[in-house]
C-alpha cells in the first residue's frame, strides 16, 4: 500500500525552491552579494540543506517504510544540529546557525522539520 504524501512533497519542493532562491541571493544574480563576506560559506550550508533529499526520494519510490524512516530521522538530525549553536571547539567551516539566519528571509529549517516529522508519522501510522 502507498502512502499519500503529495502535500508533504509539495511543502518540500517549496522549500527546496526557497533554500534556490537563498542561493541565489548569495550569488552573482545578487550584486550586493560581492560585499557578503559570508556568501560562500552561506552557499555551502545552503545546498548542504537539500542534497541528501534524493535518498528519501528514492525510498518513497521504492515504497520502503524502513528506509523513508531513517532518510527522515538523518535529515531532520541534520537539520537540527545546523539550528543549534557550535561547541567552542567545534573544527568546521563558518557557522550553519549563523549561515541559516542570515538567510532566514527566505527559508526556515524547522518547517522543513516538520514537513519531515509529518511524512514519519504518516508512515508510522501506515504500518
Amino acid at each position: 500500500m502507498r502512502i499519500d504524501l503529495t502535500n508533504e512533497l509539495a511543502n518540500l519542493l517549496e522549500f527546496v525552491a526557497s533554500v534556490g532562491i537563498a542561493i541565489r541571493m548569495n550569488s552573482a544574480y545578487n550584486e550586493a552579494s560581492q560585499y557578503n563576506p559570508h556568501k560562500d560559506v552561506d552557499v555551502m550550508y545552503l545546498a548542504d540543506s537539500i542534497h541528501n533529499l534524493d535518498i528519501l526520494g528514492r525510498s518513497i519510490e521504492e515504497g520502503r517504510k524502513d528506509k523513508i524512516m531513517s532518510a527522515c530521522e538523518e535529515l531532520i538530525s541534520t537539520f537540527k544540529h545546523y539550528l543549534s549553536p557550535l561547541p567552542p571547539n567545534a573544527r568546521m567551516k563558518g557557522d550553519p546557525k549563523s549561515s541559516f539566519e542570515r538567510n532566514g528571509d527566505y527559508l526556515h529549517l524547522p518547517c522543513a522539520i516538520d514537513i519531515l516529522e509529518t511524512i514519519m508519522a504518516k508512515v508510522h501510522r501506515s504500518c
